[in-house]
């Protein structure tokens, strides 16, 4: 590999492993973008030949893909001694929600309001992953006209409504319901990590199929 592509490649490695390990969202990463579109199912061999080049040990890849299988993410099928994994049904459900977002060619229209919504406790996980912001206990915010999350217990949302106003108050209502700082400073460290491998791409270096897979999947997940 080229040497200025390879230093490309150890920036965005070097910023994954700055954070605390996600070997399992990174496995679910994989899933969704590489396999379920093409069958849904692959060796674990495969799997920890791709983890390998992440400087990722086998053992820590095997512990990852035992404890999704036992809390319902993956499947397990076996063919002589090897072991094939698919996604269950609890995991396409959390990607196809995802997939929207993560593929859109352009950024949601913003709409103008914030919706606010009031909700009983249980409806916190749900709201959270959905990414909405709490304003106050029980009191959720989110950009104009979001959906709400499927996952939502029925009954949960005990009232909606707009919020409006000129753009000073509405950020100002932002800023207490998304830590907005913490938020900019990881795009910032995401746009450092990638920056070198745009560089070397444009000035047309390749990368080969593996690690081609690498950066994908990295810049998918982060």
């Amino acid at each position: 590999m080229d040497r200025d592509m390879s230093r490309a490649l150890d920036a965005i490695l070097d910023h994954v492993r700055a954070e605390p390990s996600r070997t399992w969202s990174i496995i679910v990463t994989i899933y969704g973008d590489a396999i379920v579109p093409r069958g849904g199912s692959v060796w674990l061999g495969t799997l920890l030949a791709f983890f390998k080049a992440l400087d990722i040990s086998d053992g820590v890849v095997r512990t990852a893909m035992s404890r999704l299988a036992s809390d319902g993410w993956l499947e397990r099928t076996k063919a002589g001694r090897n072991s094939y994994y698919r996604l269950a049904e609890k995991g396409r459900e959390t990607f196809r929600t995802a997939t929207a977002h993560i593929y859109s060619r352009s950024a949601p229209r913003w709409a103008g309001h914030l919706d606010v919504v009031t909700a009983e406790p249980v409806a916190r996980p749900a709201l959270e992953a959905a990414g909405f912001g709490m304003l106050a206990p029980g009191v959720w915010v989110a950009p104009g006209g979001s959906a709400m999350p499927e996952a939502l217990v029925p009954d949960a949302i005990t009232a909606r409504l707009a919020a409006t106003g000129d753009g000073a108050n509405l950020r100002a209502i932002a800023a207490r319901a998304w830590p907005l700082e913490a938020t900019g400073a990881a795009y910032a460290g995401f746009l450092n990590a990638f920056r070198p491998l745009a560089a070397a791409l444009a000035a047309g270096e390749a990368l080969s199929d593996l690690d081609a897979l690498v950066a994908r999947v990295l810049l998918i997940h982060d």
